[in-house]
């Protein structure tokens, strides 16, 4: 049995507490765009949210993109 099944309202709680976090490296990790507009509103949306927000600093993001772009490779030029 998971923590999950034990506790779901803690689960929900931290789930809807760091919506942003998941939604931006589910982004990240599935970001299959190759068209600059695409990739600009995605980047915008990174930048609302995360930096200009200062809930993640802009070199902790680079070092995660860094670090995604051997599980994506065939679209590493989408994250550069």
């Amino acid at each position: 049995m998971s923590d999950q099944d034990v506790y779901p309202n803690k689960y929900s709680e931290l789930r809807s507490t760091y919506n942003y976090y998941i939604d931006m490296y589910n982004a990240l990790y599935q970001l299959r765009k190759e068209k600059e507009e695409e990739l600009n509103s995605i980047y915008k949306i990174f930048k609302t949210e995360m930096i200009d927000s200062n809930k993640y600093p802009p070199e902790d993001m680079i070092k995660d993109i860094l670090n995604l772009i051997p599980y994506n490779n065939r679209y590493a030029k989408s994250y550069l």
